[in-house]
């Protein structure tokens, strides 16, 4: 041996402190990382529901406003089938009433034509 030998210690490793506080501060660590991650989490989907919370109430606004200018639509369609509408249109076109009013009856007879 030399004199060397005898000098010789192993040196510790520089991860463990002594009475294992690296696993506790290891430990402590990802629990932290796991809160801060969670409550990220919630607040990213809270968030989302809120915005679809706002997206469905506009899209009833939008619902509501559509109906109601179909209602609208509705009324005007049935005024403007009214009677006297539509013999303000018939003079506007320049019609004149038929008196002699023929109907084919195709029941009875049939027709080829070649």
């Amino acid at each position: 041996m030399t004199k060397y030998s005898s000098e010789f210690t192993p040196c510790k490793p520089k991860l463990q402190l002594p009475g294992g506080r690296v696993v506790k501060y290891l430990t402590g660590v990802c629990m932290t990382l796991l809160l801060v991650a969670s409550v990220g989490g919630y607040l990213y989907e809270v968030n989302r529901i809120a915005a679809k919370g706002f997206q469905s109430r506009d899209l009833e606004k939008q619902i509501f406003a559509l109906q109601q200018e179909n209602e609208k639509l509705k009324i005007t369609l049935i005024e403007m089938q009214t009677m006297p509408v539509l013999t303000e249109k018939i003079e506007k076109l320049g019609m004149v009433p038929s008196d002699k009013v023929t109907f084919y009856d195709s029941a009875s007879q049939v027709f080829v034509r070649r």
